[in-house]
């Protein structure tokens, strides 16, 4: 099952606070839990990871980081 949670942490780039939505899968029958990867961010469109036609993740300060 797919579970998502909202983290307020600083940004470095947009140098304020920033949300994060974040995605995790967990496996109730076998305790499988992954770990939570960025899915959305509350400024992107200030920060150039939105554009015109898509989301750039990798302009993001936080793509490809994991939380606990």
């Amino acid at each position: 099952m797919l579970k998502e949670r909202t983290l307020e942490i600083p940004c470095k780039i947009m140098n304020q606070d920033v949300r994060l939505s974040l995605a995790c899968y967990e496996d109730e029958n076998t305790s499988f839990h992954s770990p939570s990867m960025l899915s959305s961010c509350d400024c992107s469109r200030q920060c150039g990871v939105k554009t015109e036609s898509c989301l750039r993740w990798e302009r993001c300060a936080f793509y490809g980081a994991t939380f606990e």
